[in-house]
């Protein structure tokens, strides 16, 4: 057979022949694609959890960081603050709201809130109350949490109670 004929013949079989594989097919794609998807609706709740426990752990220090701070302004005054601009405490949060403190004058008590912005997103952190009290030349604190973003926590006016609509957090 000359060259030319195997050239015609090839030629003239190329439809019969196997083509070569050079790219992928629509259900390979669509495998992975639906393996991708797969492993985004495990990882996504896990994130979001992870993003409101960061929150939280930003309420639950910029409340510290008060109850410090009233401590300190009790040494000096005998009396805890009424705002938060008298105990030099910068507490803006974006996510949560940080009423003035309640402090009755002539108390030995203070109690302040971190209030959650985002009650109804998927993502949204619980409430805090936090409790400052001097008792006996000693200061003690209360930390309470609330079991969901819509309830609201109160520390108790005493530094042995218990906390209302939320569990105290050693």
């Amino acid at each position: 057979m000359t060259r030319l004929q195997r050239s015609i013949s090839q030629w003239m079989l190329w439809p019969l022949r196997q083509p070569t594989k050079q790219g992928f097919t629509l259900i390979e794609l669509m495998l992975a694609v639906i393996i991708m998807g797969v492993l985004a609706a495990i990882a996504l709740p896990t994130l979001v959890r992870q993003v409101g426990k960061a929150r939280e752990a930003e309420a639950k220090n910029a409340l510290s960081a008060v109850g410090f701070a009233q401590q300190g302004y009790f040494f000096e005054y005998r009396q805890f603050a009424p705002t938060y601009s008298v105990l030099g405490v910068d507490i803006n949060g974006k996510y949560f709201d940080f009423p003035d403190p309640e402090s009755i004058p002539n108390t030995y008590r203070t109690k302040s809130q971190a209030l959650t912005k985002e009650t109804n997103s998927l993502g949204s952190s619980r409430n805090y109350a936090y409790g400052t009290y001097c008792v006996s030349n000693s200061y003690r604190v209360i930390l309470c949490q609330s079991p969901d973003n819509l309830t609201i926590t109160q520390v108790p006016d005493d530094s042995m109670g218990d906390c209302t609509n939320g569990v105290k957090l050693d």
